[in-house]
């Protein structure tokens, strides 16, 4: 095995696709082309870091030298001549290899990962990694990852990562990033991302190439050495930026005053709003105008513009700046990364614990006398309580989390105190009337909670799965035990090769009572990933999933991911609501009770591409939703709503831009938006009529308040006759 093309010093050798080679006699100076047989050795060597990858035979007649390295061990093969038998991809390379009899066991560093149905592949040291189907991906050091499916797929160090399918695709480190079919891709540090067909792409970093599909959008925060806006893309720069292209219909928007000697080059209808040195308003370069024609390159000077050729090497980025932020914010202080349920801080009431799981927690600080029974339940309605705050009605939960009982996913419960509980129902579960209400939140605090109180987890009707620093933390979905569809999951997590159509079947949370399915929660440490359709937390620089209608989150650096419930992550981090359409889709749609939210903390990225969500970024954040819903980030921050309809709102001296929907911010915020001609406007809150909070729409070339039409009952009943009998009629 060996890559297609290797450096001979003074040439490139490139394989024949298919069939017998042989080193030139001019290049017999050489010891020949390098190979690892049956995939052992340095790949490094062999030229395997390319994306084409070579299975040459060597005959009785091909001569071959081994290579050892200075510790006598082996590195690889010499030869100069043999039969290419395939040359291709680097998966189809290696399931040659495998199909040959090689063993993957073998094999050097993590040089390969792949994955099938249920995806995920980590990789290791020396890169690589692949996934598919419902996905993950990874790698390592050195870099490169790929995806597909539902997505996600990181890289690290080497850098790379492509997407593909539901897509994300984060880099890190030495650059790169691309996507697909639903795109988004990220990349801070050396940079570069893409994007393609439903676009965003973010590169925060300052020598960055950003770009944007289909579906718009090209944001990046920070100064740039080139930002490139894709055809009919949005691009935002809040810092400074060397070098600007937009493509056809393209905005770019650089609210900071352009620096001297700034290239531009602007396609037909692309727009550049850029700020000048004296703070007055924005100004507005037309591409196809008398000032700027198609295809023109200028540069910006004195403050004005001159024709200039586009001479900048967009490759040369600068290679020792990481992006991985080690301060975790104040929400790594509140709660612990990867707690031991079975183990909780020594000495501290079941309060204490619950809150240094759910900081959010509500709680009655009082112990269960002795002989009374904690009630696990779903919440209990204000209407289904009295005005002691007790349950008034019956309503059924589990004694001590134990017996079957379904929980709405990624939704908040209850643990509630009785004296003497009923008979328990054939599922285990007791009536609560009467009860005291102890604690309300979510899952993970109620379970560590219990603990405290002396509950056993072993025994409780939930599906727990727990792992430290760098651990798996997953709850495998299995089958619908009342005979429904099958509910598949998303990523075998294990670095082994275990098959995953052969891991046991565990019921998943559905939130439907009709159907005995359990409650699951996952936790992993930092750089661990949890996956469940329950709850999903993991620690800092770590991945939680959430399947369904879960609930996700994680700390500082890490990604969070949502399909129909909550994806939730810390400052410097991600969360992302990916495209609905997966395997889960037409269930997810059917029991959708609240929008989809994609929540991040300071500096984060939270992006919806699910129609109608919501997405919001706290100070200095990213916030994007794709369609409908709304975008909302705090000061200083970038909202964004990329297609028709939604709304995005901005906090003080933030930016809010919307191509086909409303805007609205706080004092200093800057509000763009397109108007029904496909004009583009602007203005800032505070200026020119623009109140704060009021939600605009761009019309005629100006802001125009929303106006909200009433139902023709809600207008009847502005008038005193009619509210009077609507009095009377109540």
């Amino acid at each position: 095995m060996c890559g297609s093309r290797q450096d001979l010093g003074k040439g490139i050798a490139t394989l024949p696709s298919f069939g017998r080679f042989a080193l030139a006699d001019e290049h017999s100076h050489y010891r020949g082309l390098v190979g690892l047989p049956k995939g052992l050795g340095d790949p490094d060597l062999a030229g395997l870091r390319s994306a084409v990858w070579a299975i040459v035979r060597l005959d009785a007649g091909d001569a071959a030298e081994a290579l050892f390295a200075d510790d006598g061990s082996f590195e690889g093969l010499h030869f100069r001549s043999g039969f290419v038998v395939h040359r291709g991809g680097r998966r189809s390379a290696l399931d040659l290899l495998t199909r040959l009899g090689c063993d993957p066991a073998g094999w050097a560093g993590g040089l390969l990962r792949f994955s099938g149905a249920d995806g995920v592949a980590v990789a290791g040291a020396d890169g690589f990694a692949e996934a598919g189907d419902e996905a993950l991906a990874f790698a390592g050091p050195r870099g490169e990852a790929r995806c597909g499916r539902s997505g996600l797929a990181r890289a690290g160090a080497g850098g790379t990562a492509e997407g593909g399918d539901r897509a994300l695709a984060v880099v890190d480190r030495l650059g790169s990033a691309r996507c697909g079919t639903c795109g988004l891709a990220v990349a801070r540090s050396d940079a570069v991302a893409a994007a393609g067909a439903d676009g965003v792409a973010v590169a925060l970093g300052r020598d960055c190439v950003v770009e944007a599909g289909w579906g718009g959008a090209a944001i990046a925060a920070g100064p740039v050495r080139l930002i490139r806006v894709g055809r009919s893309g949005i691009g935002i720069v809040r810092a400074s930026a060397k070098a600007i292209a937009v493509d056809e219909d393209g905005l770019c928007l650089h609210p900071q005053p352009l620096a001297r000697y700034t290239l531009v080059r602007l396609g037909r209808g692309a727009v550049l709003l850029y700020g000048v040195q004296d703070g007055g308003p924005l100004r507005q370069l037309v591409g196809g105008s008398d000032c700027a024609p198609d295809g023109g390159t200028f540069v910006f000077r004195d403050g004005s513009w001159y024709p200039a050729a586009w001479e900048i090497d967009i490759y040369a980025l600068d290679p020792d700046r990481g992006w991985a932020v080690t301060d975790e914010g104040a929400e790594a202080s509140r709660r612990p990364a990867a707690p031991d349920l079975r183990a909780p801080p020594q000495d501290q009431p079941w309060w204490r614990v619950a809150a240094y799981h759910d900081p959010a927690s509500r709680c009655t600080e009082r112990w269960p006398a002795p002989g009374d029974t904690v009630v696990l339940t779903r919440p209990v309605p204000d209407a289904a309580q009295d005005e002691e705050g007790r349950v008034a009605r019956d309503w059924t939960g589990l004694p001590w989390g134990r017996g079957d009982l379904s929980l709405p996913e990624g939704s908040t419960c209850m643990l509630v105190r009785i004296e003497t509980p009923s008979e328990a129902d054939e599922r285990g579960a007791v009536s609560c009337r009467g009860g005291d209400i102890l604690y309300h939140g979510n899952l993970r605090g109620a379970v560590a909670a219990l603990v405290a109180m002396g509950a056993d987890p072993e025994g409780m009707g939930l599906d727990i799965a727990l792992a430290g620093e760098g651990g798996v933390a997953r709850v495998n979905p299995g089958r619908n035990p009342a005979g429904g569809s099958p509910m598949a999951s998303q990523g075998v997590m294990e670095e082994d090769e275990t098959d995953p159509d052969n891991w046991a079947d565990v019921p998943m949370l559905t939130g439907d009572p009709a159907r005995p399915m359990r409650p699951s929660l996952a936790v992993a440490g930092p750089a661990g990933i949890a996956i469940c359709a329950g709850e999903a937390h993991a620690g800092a620089d770590g991945v939680a999933w959430a399947l369904d209608r879960g609930s996700a989150r994680v700390l500082g650096c890490g990604i969070a991911v949502g399909a129909f419930g909550q994806a939730v992550a810390g400052s410097d981090g991600i969360a992302w609501i990916r495209d609905p359409t997966g395997r889960w889709g037409p269930l997810g749609r059917r029991s959708l009770g609240v929008p989809p939210q994609a929540e991040v903390g300071s500096r984060g990225l939270a992006v919806c591409a699910a129609p109608g969500g919501r997405a919001t970024a706290a100070a200095a954040g990213i916030a994007v939703v794709a369609e409908g819903g709304s975008a909302t980030c705090g000061a200083l921050g970038l909202a964004v709503c990329l297609r028709s309809g939604g709304l995005a709102s901005a906090g003080r001296d933030a930016v809010a831009v919307a191509a086909r929907g409303n805007v609205c911010g706080l004092t200093g915020a800057l509000l763009v938006a397109r108007d029904e001609t496909g004009r583009w406007v602007h203005g800032r809150v505070g200026e020119d009529g623009i109140a704060e909070s009021v939600p605009y729409v761009a019309a005629g070339g100006r802001f125009l308040p929303r106006v909200v039409v009433l139902p023709r009952a809600a207008r009847r009943g502005g008038s005193d006759r009619s509210g009077a009998t609507r009095r009377r009629r109540s």
